[in-house]
């Protein structure tokens, strides 16, 4: 599902980190970031049913294409 594992743990804790921040500074209806599927592993086709159309803006993403080349190519398609 996740093309990189990398940019989706870092969006992940970024998300997360945002979600406390609002919870913390009390800003109106930031009780609707709750997501605990950031923190357990749902069924294939839960995530399906209930991020349709998060996971139709993902696949239907147009692909960047890295120009970078040898190590520094490596290293920006990982990360």
């Amino acid at each position: 599902m996740a093309e990189n594992p990398y940019k989706t743990a870092a969006f992940t804790q970024y998300y997360a980190q945002l979600r406390a921040l609002a919870q913390e500074k009390k800003i109106p209806d930031a009780d609707l970031l709750y997501d605990r599927y950031l923190y357990e592993k749902p069924e294939e086709q839960l995530i399906r049913e209930k991020y349709a159309d998060g996971l139709s803006v993902i696949e239907n993403a147009p692909k960047q294409k890295n120009t970078l080349t040898g190590w520094r190519g490596f290293l920006a398609d990982i990360f």
